[in-house]
Formats: C-alpha cells, sequence, structure tokens
C-alpha cells in the first residue's frame, strides 16, 4: 500500500495560491459585537492614540523647563524658541537639556542674570 503525502510541497503551493487569489479581490471585513450581541463593524481609528512628534517634543521640553523657573518655551515644527530669564549657571545645562530631545533648531532668547557669588 503507497502512503499518500500530504505535505507534498507541489500540493501546499497550489492550496496556497487558491486560497489567496480567492480572497485577494474582496476587501478586508473586520466586525465586533457591541453589548447587545449585534456584529458592526469594527472602527480601528477610536481605539488608535497616535501622539505626534511635535506633540512629544512639545510635552518633553515643557517637563524639561519645569526645572528652570523664569524660562518660558515655545514649540512650532520641531524648532524650540526659549525665552525668559535665567542664572548665567544654569543656562549651560538648560541648552543640553534642550538639545538632548533632538529638536530641529533652538533660538535662545532668554536673558542672562549674573549670577551672585559669595
Amino acid at each position: 500500500m503507497k502512503k499518500s503525502n500530504i505535505f507534498n510541497p507541489a500540493i501546499i503551493t497550489i492550496g496556497i495560491c487558491i486560497f489567496f487569489s480567492s480572497c485577494m479581490n474582496s476587501p478586508a471585513k473586520s466586525v465586533t459585537s457591541d453589548s447587545t450581541g449585534k456584529k458592526m463593524p469594527f472602527d480601528t481609528t477610536a481605539a488608535q492614540t497616535v501622539i505626534a512628534p511635535a506633540d512629544s517634543l512639545a510635552i518633553a521640553v515643557r517637563d524639561v523647563i519645569a526645572k528652570y523657573p523664569g524660562v518660558k518655551a515655545d514649540v512650532k515644527n520641531g524648532e524650540v524658541l526659549l525665552t525668559g530669564e535665567i542664572d548665567g549657571l544654569k543656562l549651560q545645562y538648560l541648552i543640553t537639556d534642550i538639545n538632548t530631545l533632538r529638536p530641529k533648531k533652538v533660538m535662545n532668547k532668554i536673558k542672562v542674570k549674573r549670577s551672585k557669588r559669595k
């Protein structure tokens, strides 16, 4: 008695081609059921919340600026505009902290206060 080989590569390839070609022209349908059990189309836009890079940069800049009282920042199109006043010794740290966020450009309009020495 001859064994039939169901894992023959030729048969598998033909089966895959038939399967995919039969599904190729029909649109993908995604359904879910609500609390009443009725089937309804699944809306993926409500489930996906994507933060744009500009928004994440603005949030990160806001967190950095919180450590430096008297400094304000405005973020537009990936560029950071720094305004306000800061102690001269802290300016270098502020600029370094902002640059680690990798904005397109940093515009420094900060007025530097003289640091008081003892």
